[in-house]
């Protein structure tokens, strides 16, 4: 939708399920040509970038140190009722 500085985070539980999900779109990317002229996959920092747009995904866990402050575009809730 043209924003800039797009921020979307998939959130869960814990680190482990963060990365699950995290890994399901990094696939996603890796498998599309599209996708991988505009997207860069960071796995150890569990993010993929759009330099473009100046924009990122990426995993947040329950267990995480820094949650608050943050001004999200779009997030994806796993297992949201745990």
């Amino acid at each position: 939708d043209n924003e800039s500085n797009p921020h979307v985070a998939i959130a869960a539980v814990d680190r482990y399920q963060a990365a699950i999900c995290f890994d399901a779109a990094a696939r996603m990317v890796r498998r599309s040509p599209a996708l991988g002229r505009k997207l860069e996959v960071l796995d150890s920092r569990k993010r993929i970038i759009a330099a473009a747009v100046d924009g990122r995904l990426e995993a947040l866990s329950a267990d995480a140190e820094q949650k608050e402050g943050l001004n999200l575009s779009f997030a994806v809730f796993d297992e949201k009722h745990a």
